[in-house]
């Protein structure tokens, strides 16, 4: 995840992230950490245990280059209803925007597709396609 919520419940991107700070998932309120390496951007990782959003998130340049294009406001906003609750790339009224760089599923696509519009919200996919 690129955001999380600081100790007084601030949503705070990864980028302006302090090393040792302390950052929580909006999903799930546990304790998470900046992880920041080659091959992925900064984000933040759970520091144990797991979360009960179950969705495997990428993390690349490309995902948050696409996230960037709209408002702070409207980006990894959670999401929930009685199935649980995920966050989204994108979420401006009822318009779900979701980015897609890494493979995915058929399966976890069709997941991800119901979740969102059984609750009452529009869908967008958005996919990189590597042609070479």
């Amino acid at each position: 995840m690129f955001y999380a919520n600081d100790e007084y419940g601030n949503k705070t991107p990864a980028w302006y992230a302090k090393r040792g700070g302390n950052y929580f998932c909006p999903i799930c309120k546990a304790p998470v950490i900046i992880r920041n390496g080659f091959s992925n951007c900064a984000h933040f990782a759970h520091k144990a245990g797991t979360c009960p959003d179950s969705w495997s998130y990428d993390m690349s340049e490309w995902h948050k280059n696409m996230q960037m294009m709209f408002p702070e406001s409207a980006r990894e906003v959670v999401v929930s209803n009685e199935l649980g609750a995920h966050r989204a790339d994108i979420l401006i009224g009822k318009q779900v925007i979701e980015f897609q760089y890494s493979k995915i599923s058929s399966q976890e696509f069709a997941s991800r597709t119901r979740f969102f519009l059984d609750s009452g919200y529009n869908l967008a996919w958005v996919f990189s396609v590597d042609l070479q």
